[in-house]
Order: structure tokens, then C-alpha cells, then sequence
């Protein structure tokens, strides 16, 4: 019988010394020496089922060595041999097992519903989802809210997590994946919650009115009112049909000055934003009428038949009587452009104390056209200073006499006392 019989039983019964030393990715044999004197060196055999072992590793005449190189997560099976000088192999020694550790950790990325770390929304439930990946597997994939709520995801390389509840403000969601050695590794995403906000501001006009129209006569106005939401009003603004718009000032309780009005219906509209741009309106119809100048003259009477005409304007070729087409002609210039009481020719004869009767609104300087063929001047005429100047009605000349009236004064006058050739006389109003 071969020695290597010898050494072989030798070796079986006593050499390889387990467990073994094992470090990533590696593991350190030991064993002892044959007694032999003729052991020439060791092999070492491994592999990953039982007694199925590659090729043989020389190691020389040593009693340890590092076998490397081994994956992390894998059992390997080892065993040693001795061979003598003539090149005989023992038979295998005692087979050792060892599972090589792992411990490199996952690594796990959110790919959905973005890559960044926050993310902001307005829906109470998220679905966040990625990938993980492991140098041996990926066992689960776990998540956890910091707001509350936990679980497992869907899928481990490729995951995904639905219906994460979230509260307002800010959710730290953070995903863990784990391999099969109980490495784990994580990443988080921050999950801001805001409240959608569905719901309108409301909006009211307090002033010039709480009512839906109003009627002035400035050609400003200022509105103002108050506003109001659930979550908060960023801005008031105003459009007006007549022209113009702008940002109010304030917004719970806001003021628009000097809105510039149109004449007629300027419906203004104020509009009550929230921050999520939901807003609502109301509106004030604005009716302006521009202030009337004051008349020159009011309170006009006549003991005439006849409707006498207050006339702006005056010039030459104007109708100097409501029932003639006699015209102003040589008018001085001073009389241009003046008011002008048309009169009726018919009333030429007439004798009544007072005849005209009127109010002067302004301080004005009242001129009486009378006709030179009238003689002599009627006594209750009051204009005592005949200018130099004199105007022609159709073809006949007059005379201009005039008088200064302060506003608030009443004018009063007679009848022409002509005959039935003579011109009616006619009352100019100077500003």
C-alpha cells in the first residue's frame, strides 16, 4: 500500500482545522502537519456543492492559505490533501463549509414622481416608485413616513409604493431596500402637502354703496370693501367698462382711489384672488352725469304769447326772434359768442311793466337791442349807458345800451312800446 494512504489517513482523521477565518470575499484554511517526513506540500480543493470541488490549488509545504475571490452570499465547500515526494495524493481531508458573508448594502433610487429630494403637492394620497439593485438580491423593499404610515413595496429591483397618505405641510417618506445578508440601504423624499384649495374668496363693495348701482356726478369715485377665504386672499384687483384697471389696495379690507368715469354706465368689477388662483367678483354699476354748467341766467318769464328761447352762441346770421327770420348782423365783437334771449317780433307793441323777468346766475353785463325809430325810450328802462357800438336786425339799426348785474340779481323789463313797424328789442348776456 502506498504511503499516501498513510497520509491520507492521517491527514482525514486530523489536519484541517475549522472554522475557518473568513473575510469579504475570502477565507483563510488552516490545517496541521503530517508526521511524514516525505510530504512534499498541500493541495486545497473548494467549491459550491458538496465534494464537487474544482481544479487543485498547490500551496506548497505550509499548513495554512487564503483562498480569494469567493462571492459574497455563496456556501463553498473546502478540503486539503497531502502529496509526498513521489507525487502521491491523500485522500480528501474532513470537507469544511463556510457561507461567505455579505456585506455590501443594496443601493435604492426614487425615480418617481421626481428624482429630486422634495417635491410639493396638492393631493392627499402619493405613489412614489424606483429601482434597487444588490451584488447578490434584493429581499424587500420597506417605506416609512415620518407623518405616519408604513410599509412594504411592490416589487424589489424595480418597486413601487401606492396611497401614501399625507398630511399638511411637510411627509419625509423614506424607502429602505434589504438583501438577502440583511444589508439595507435608504433614501428619502419630502413630501410638502398643501391643502387643495377648491373654494372661492368672497367679496363685497361697502362703499359709495352696498347696493348695485350708484349715480354720481364726480368724474372720479373711490370704492372700497372687504374680501375674505378659507385659506387667504393674495390680491384684489378692479376693470372698469369705462376705462382702466389695477390692484387695489389691500385685500381683506381694500380701497381703489380716483377710478376715472365715463359718461353714462361704467360697470366696475372687483375680483378677490386666493393663492390657488381660485376668485370670485362683484360688481358696482356706476352711472355718471357729468355736472351741467350753471346757466347763465334762470328764472326766465315772459308776459308774452309766445315761448321765448334762451340761445348760446350768438353771432351774425343768428335768428334774432322765435317767429321771424330777421338775423343779427355788424354785431361788435364783444357780443360775439354771447347768450341771446330770443324774443317775438310780435310783442313789439306791447306795454306790460314787467314784460322779460329773469335771474342772472353769474356776474354778468346784460345789453338791450333797441330799435333807434323808437321814441322817445321807454321810462322804465333801466340800462342808463348807451355804448357807442349798435347791431343791425334785419334791416333796421339798433342800439346797444348796457348795465352791469351782479350773480343773484333779478332783471326786469317793460314792453318795447313800438308800433307795428318797429323791431321787438333783444336781451344779450355777456359773461
Amino acid at each position: 500500500m502506498k504511503k499516501s494512504i498513510i497520509v491520507t489517513s492521517w491527514i482525514i482523521v486530523m489536519s484541517l482545522i475549522l472554522p475557518c477565518i473568513v473575510f469579504a470575499g475570502s477565507v483563510l484554511l488552516t490545517w496541521k502537519a503530517g508526521p511524514e517526513p516525505d510530504i512534499a506540500g498541500y493541495w486545497a480543493y473548494y467549491g459550491t456543492s458538496e465534494r464537487v470541488y474544482g481544479p487543485p490549488i498547490p500551496v506548497g509545504n505550509v499548513t495554512s492559505h487564503t483562498i480569494s475571490g469567493l462571492d459574497e452570499g455563496k456556501t463553498y465547500y473546502f478540503s486539503v490533501t497531502a502529496v509526498d515526494t513521489s507525487g502521491n495524493e491523500s485522500g480528501y481531508s474532513v470537507e469544511r463549509t463556510v457561507t461567505i458573508s455579505d456585506t455590501i448594502a443594496p443601493t435604492i433610487a426614487i425615480t418617481s414622481p421626481t428624482t429630486a429630494g422634495t417635491y410639493d403637492t396638492a393631493d392627499a394620497l402619493i405613489t412614489i416608485s424606483g429601482n434597487a439593485s444588490d451584488n447578490v438580491g434584493v429581499s424587500r423593499v420597506t417605506w416609512a413616513n415620518s407623518a405616519g404610515g408604513s410599509g412594504t413595496a411592490i416589487g424589489t429591483a424595480t418597486w413601487s409604493i401606492s396611497g401614501i397618505s399625507l398630511i399638511e405641510g411637510e411627509n419625509v417618506v423614506t424607502v429602505t431596500a434589504t438583501d438577502t445578508a440583511g444589508n439595507q440601504s435608504s433614501t428619502s423624499l419630502a413630501v410638502t402637502y398643501t391643502l387643495s384649495d377648491t373654494i372661492a374668496p368672497t367679496v363685497a363693495i361697502t362703499s359709495p354703496t352696498t347696493a348695485g348701482t350708484y349715480n354720481t356726478a364726480d368724474a372720479l369715485i373711490t370704492i372700497s370693501g372687504n374680501a375674505s377665504d378659507n385659506v387667504g386672499v393674495t390680491s384684489v384687483t378692479w376693470f372698469s367698462s369705462g376705462s382702466g384697471s389695477g390692484t387695489a389696495i389691500g385685500t381683506e379690507t381694500w380701497s381703489i382711489s380716483n377710478i376715472e368715469l365715463v359718461e353714462g354706465n361704467n360697470i366696475i368689477t372687483i375680483w378677490a384672488k386666493d393663492a390657488a388662483g381660485n376668485e370670485n367678483g362683484a360688481k358696482l354699476t356706476v352711472t355718471y352725469t357729468s355736472p351741467q354748467p350753471t346757466p347763465v341766467i334762470s328764472n326766465l318769464t315772459s308776459a308774452s304769447d309766445t315761448t321765448y328761447v334762451l340761445v348760446d352762441g350768438l353771432d351774425n346770421g343768428s335768428k334774432a326772434y322765435v317767429d321771424s327770420d330777421s338775423t343779427y348782423s355788424n354785431l361788435p365783437n364783444i357780443l360775439k359768442n354771447a347768450t341771446y334771449i330770443k324774443t317775438s317780433i310780435n310783442d313789439r307793441t306791447g306795454t306790460t311793466k314787467p314784460f322779460i323777468s329773469f335771474t342772472v346766475n353769474k356776474n354778468v353785463t346784460v345789453c338791450l337791442a333797441y330799435d333807434d325809430r323808437i321814441v322817445p325810450i321807454p321810462s322804465w328802462m333801466p340800462f342808463k349807458n348807451k355804448t357807442e357800438g349798435n347791431l343791425t336786425i334785419g334791416n333796421e339799426a339798433m342800439s346797444i345800451y348796457a348795465r352791469f348785474y351782479r350773480a343773484g340779481k333779478t332783471v326786469k323789463l317793460g314792453g318795447n312800446e313800438g308800433d307795428i313797424n318797429s323791431n321787438m328789442y333783444t336781451v344779450i348776456i355777456v359773461e
